[in-house]
Order: C-alpha cells, then structure tokens, then sequence
C-alpha cells in the first residue's frame, strides 16, 4: 500500500486526515478520511466559510441601507428647511 499524506483538515478543526484515491463522491472528488477512525471526516466546521461570507454581504447590504435612512432623513430636513425659506420670503 502506498504511504498516506496525512494533513490537518483546512477548515478549522484540527482533525488529521488523508484522502484515499479510492474513496470518492458521487461527483468523483475524494472524500477527506479521518486519519484516528478511518472514517469519512465530518468536519464540525464545514460551511463555515459560506456563512462568514454571506455575513459579510449582509453587512455591507446594511451599510448601504443606513446610507439610503440618513439621504432620505436629509431630504426631509431640506425640504423642511425650503418650506421654512418659503415662509420667511413671504
């Protein structure tokens, strides 16, 4: 049997694992082995990375939300301030 690169897993939690050229999924990419079990390695942290990135994209939607909020509360106080003009050239 040829030598196993043994690494830890790249998502986080430290697991030592390897990838047997004979396990594959369904779509033919190797499955990450648990180097203690030998078991496909279900990694606690898989699907971190998503939702890291969608809360990014969830802040940078409520940046822009914040901007539209305070250029809407400007032009209210615009507008209240040319009625106020209005009245004064009367």
């Amino acid at each position: 049997m040829k030598p196993v690169n043994i690494m830890p897993c790249n998502k986080g939690c430290g697991r030592k694992i390897y990838f047997d050229p004979s396990k594959r999924s369904v779509n033919d990419r190797p499955i990450p082995i648990d180097a203690v079990t030998h078991q496909p390695h279900q990694c606690k942290f898989e699907g971190v990375d998503k939702l890291k990135n969608e809360v990014e994209a969830l802040k940078i939607r409520l940046a822009d939300m914040e901007t539209l909020v305070n250029s809407l509360h400007i032009k209210e106080r615009l507008e209240v301030l040319e009625k106020r003009t209005e009245k004064l050239d009367n």
